[in-house]
């Protein structure tokens, strides 16, 4: 058991150790540990010092790495010429490096991976190299071909082939510079250069000239007879590239490396053809090759072009038949759809289906983002069918929200509608007019089929017609149309009204109980003034009440159901009660009497399909023959009601 936990701790103290590097340096694995050689890769780490800037940095690691593939590989040591880089990210998309040395070529030494750090204004860089093991024979095979030749520098030469009055030979990494000397241009002679004879003794000034690079000067001495030798590694040159969009926002790329946002000033390499992409989420990608001279700048303003939008359609149900139709564009087809490219603008969308209503909306494309369009919902068609006596009536149906209207005669047979709510126009010669306001559910069949239309009265009926009040056409009224209840004629009105009753006790030792039951009332009305009796019979569980009322109700208003009524209460009281006066309680009855005057408020309410009484009141009782105190109680009765 302890040799199986020594093995555990071990193992997870080897697994530290391989953490802590990563976890303490935050450097990737393969800065302390390489990766093995394989099939067909060697792979070396290049470390710089604490350089000054980032590209000195990247020029020591590569150094570093690419000494250890020459030492290892071909046994020699020597320095590595490589090309400058001054920006990290440059470096880093570089996959091949290009290295000269005096003996061996790095043909196939590619970088793979690097990793910065910076402390105190101090650069650190690794990076990883791999060589292929195939360039590394071929290049064994070239070399043990040479032997051990040196190398020779190739020189563009001018002057006489006297040099007794001493040589200029001048070295530049890369080649190909302008030299101008006092400021004589050698135009066509590029380094490597050797210049003879032509230089007076003295001092004198040089100047090293590469569109791509740094211009150099340098101050020299010619002696007679003597060579001046003067190698230089030049430092790349920058131009600056002014980039602005419409629309702005977009994203710059430079040889696919992202470095900014519209508008942006970017820094570029001098008078070196380079790709330049703009991209935005709103537009299509464009993409240019620019050369800007070093030390200038140059503006671009690019207009970008917008991409379509994209839509899918979708319908419930579905396969119902479309039409899109905008700015120079029209389909047709069945839902639902493929994604559908568009151009930007506003859009009608048709939707139709045998039984189902025409929907139509409109839409805009506004982006190239896809346009997320709802599942459209049809509804399915209503139909109105219309009968009247006589018959051949005109009719016209008309929506009353929208353009939607039907016209013809009666009768009117399964006409389709969209659900709504519509008026309802009949007129025929002879007749009144007839008017009246429906409203059809969804898929609903409503027939309307015992209208009888009226005959016009001649001047003399109109001459003795009673003049009566109009009444309203609500849906909730105080008026009923058919019954004329509340004064709309001169006659009086019966009313006979049945409901519940809820009633405090008017006992004053009963105060707490209230008693449940059933009322029946009664009322005469002539307009504004009634007469009303009611009976109500409530029961407890102590007590049973039997209540009779006499009321005057008041109404605010001929057509008013509102009313306030003075009232007299008479109610008979059946108590049970226990006698607490002797040892047992002995269970006893009482009749109680008692008479009150109150005040009620009421609203009878007239609807479509029934008749509501509300009405509530409070009565002050009197005390009772047998010495019972009374009190102030309450009521409130709902109830339906009918009349002649």
């Amino acid at each position: 058991m302890q040799k199986g936990a020594l093995t555990i701790v071990v193992y997870l103290l080897f697994v530290l150790l391989l953490l802590i590097p990563r976890v303490c340096d935050a450097k990737p694995r393969w800065a302390s540990w390489p990766p093995n050689e394989d099939t067909l890769y060697k792979y070396y780490v290049g470390r710089s010092g604490n350089a000054e800037s980032e590209a000195a940095a990247f020029n020591e690691a590569i150094r570093d790495a690419a000494n250890q593939a020459i030492r290892e590989n071909f046994g020699v040591t020597t320095s590595v010429e490589s090309d400058s880089y001054e920006q990290e990210s440059i470096t880093r998309f570089t996959k091949r490096i290009r290295e000269k040395t005096s003996t061996a070529r790095l043909e196939g030494f590619e970088k793979v991976d690097s990793d910065t750090d910076e402390r105190d204004g101090k650069i650190t860089v690794w990076a990883l190299f791999r060589y292929s093991k195939a360039a590394i024979q071929a290049e064994k095979k070239r070399l043990d071909a040479l032997g051990d030749q040196p190398t020779a520098t190739i020189f563009s030469e001018a002057g006489p082939t006297d040099a007794a009055k001493g040589v200029l030979e001048i070295k530049t990494t890369p080649s190909g510079a302008e030299i101008s000397v006092d400021g004589k241009s050698l135009a066509f002679l590029k380094t490597p250069l050797r210049y003879s004879g032509e230089i007076s003794t003295g001092e004198h000034l040089l100047q090293i000239e590469h569109p791509q690079y740094v211009t150099e000067t340098q101050r020299f001495i010619m002696v007679p007879g003597t060579t001046v030798r003067i190698n230089k590694i030049l430092k790349p040159a920058y131009a600056t590239l002014d980039v602005s969009s419409t629309p702005s926002g977009a994203t710059v790329l430079i040889d696919g490396i992202t470095k900014g946002k519209t508008p942006v000033a970017v820094k570029i390499p001098a008078s070196t053809r380079v790709k330049l992409e703009l991209e935005h989420e709103l537009t299509e990608r464009v993409s240019e090759e620019v050369i800007v001279a070093k030390d200038s700048t140059k503006s671009i303003t690019r207009t970008l072009p917008r991409k379509p939008g994209v839509i899918t359609i979708l319908s419930k149900p579905s396969k119902v038949n479309f039409e899109l139709s905008g700015p120079g564009f029209r389909k047709k087809g069945k839902t639902p759809t493929g994604p559908i490219t568009l151009p930007l603008g506003e859009y009608m969308l048709t939707l139709r289906a045998a039984g189902y209503s025409i929907l139509e909306t409109r839409f805009s494309i506004e982006s190239n983002l896809e346009t997320v369009l709802p599942v459209y919902t049809l509804s399915k068609l209503s139909y109105l069918s219309v009968k009247t006596s006589p018959k051949r009536a005109s009719i016209t149906v008309s929506a009353v929200s929208g353009n939607a209207k039907v016209q013809g005669t009666t009768p009117l047979r399964r006409i389709a509608l969209s659900a709504g709510t519509y008026d309802i126009v009949i007129e025929k010669d002879g007749y009144q007019k007839y008017e009246d306001r429906i409203t059809l559910a969804q898929a609903e069949h409503s027939e309307l089929s015992a209208i009888e239309l009226k005959r016009e009265l001649s001047y003399l009926e109109q001459s003795w017609e009673p003049r009566y009040e109009s009444k309203p056409n609500l849906g909730i009224s105080s008026t009923a149309p058919e019954l004329d209840l509340f004064g709309n004629f001169p006659g009086p009105s019966f009313i006979i009204a049945f409901g519940t009753s809820v009633t405090m006790s008017p006992i004053q030792s009963l105060s707490s109980l209230v008693s449940f039951g059933v009322s029946l009332s009664f009322q005469l009305r002539t307009r504004c003034v009634g007469i009303e009796f009611e009976g109500i019979y409530g029961v407890s569980s102590s007590f049973t009440s039997k209540t009779g009322r006499f009321a005057l109700p008041v109404y605010l208003a001929p057509s008013s159901g509102f009313f306030i009524s003075p009232e007299i209460h008479w109610v008979t009281t059946d108590i049970k009660y226990y006698d607490q006066s002797k040892w047992l309680w002995d269970k006893k009855e009482a009749t109680v009497s008692q008479t009150g005057v109150g005040l009620g408020l009421g609203w009878m309410i007239y609807t479509n399909s029934l008749n509501v009484l509300l009405r509530g009141g409070i009565i002050g009782f009197g005390d009772s023959a047998s010495r019972v105190k009374g009190q102030t109680a309450y009521y409130f009765t709902v109830g339906f009601y009918d009349g002649w």
